[in-house]
């Protein structure tokens, strides 16, 4: 088949206004799993946790080219990310959970086997909470779901190429193939993440690691010297009447500067 357009390399193909899918269940292939090590929380749950960004390829809807018509050669993408827990454990509650449960086998498969394998995604349509686009309503995968049987046996292959990538194991060309270029990007993710500094990976790039200082642990006493000046049987004792000050008033400290 002839080339509608050729296409340079490097040179990013062009789309035109994609329209936002409605809500429903769409059967997709996972795409790629990518490790992005220790990530901040939500306001939720603040604590850091572990994640993983599974990206799906959808198998029916495509992206819509300058010209309007549809380009089955650019399938639909979405990731998803989860948070999991180094040991290994899995509440049945947890997103993890509920995503491996509808890869078939999942619980018996390394993450690594799981790439290319068929599910079915819950899309939603939603509004930017933030950023340049605040305001702007997209698509967002909500959930992961099996496929049915009599779908799965139907299931055409991945179009775009599948991608896996390990932090604890990196391979250089797969880390050369992430995304990057913003700060949502996987490699400048994972360059932010805590487990980064020290890492495998860090070594194979040759950045050195930065040293952790290690924080001083207030335990609520003075230090010896001052505790010694305002203790014991010889302390100096302030008398100086301590001055109210009344609810919402506001007081202004002198600048040290």
């Amino acid at each position: 088949m002839a080339f509608k357009k050729a296409v340079k390399a490097g040179e990013a193909k062009k789309y035109g206004a994609t329209p936002l899918l409605d809500g429903g269940v769409y059967d997709a292939r996972i795409l790629s799993i990518v490790d992005l090590g220790m990530q901040p929380g939500s306001p939720q749950y603040p604590e850091p946790k572990p994640k993983l960004e599974f990206r799906f390829e959808l198998l029916d809807e495509f992206m819509v080219s300058e010209d309007g018509s549809v380009d089955e050669s650019a399938p639909r993408v979405f990731n998803y990310e989860v948070t999991y827990n180094e040991d290994g454990y899995m509440d049945e509650k947890a997103n993890i959970y509920k995503l491996i449960a509808a890869i078939p086998g999942g619980f018996e498969l390394e993450l690594s086997e799981m790439v290319g394998l068929p599910v079915s995604v819950m899309v939603q349509k939603y509004k930017k909470a933030s950023g340049k686009n605040a305001g702007k309503e997209d698509n967002k995968v909500t959930a992961v779901l099996p496929m049915k049987a009599k779908d799965v046996a139907k299931a055409g292959p991945l179009i775009n190429k599948p991608l896996f990538f390990d932090l604890g194991e990196p391979d250089l060309a797969v880390w050369n193939k992430l995304y990057k270029g913003n700060p949502y990007a996987h490699q400048e993710k994972i360059m932010a993440s805590s487990s980064f500094n020290g890492s495998a990976l860090q070594k194979l790039l040759g950045i050195a690691a930065t040293e952790v200082e290690e924080e001083e642990i207030d335990d609520g006493f003075p230090e010896t010297d001052e505790y010694e000046e305002h203790s014991g049987p010889n302390a100096t004792v302030d008398t100086t009447p301590e001055v109210e000050v009344p609810e919402g008033e506001l007081v202004e400290e002198e600048s040290p500067y």
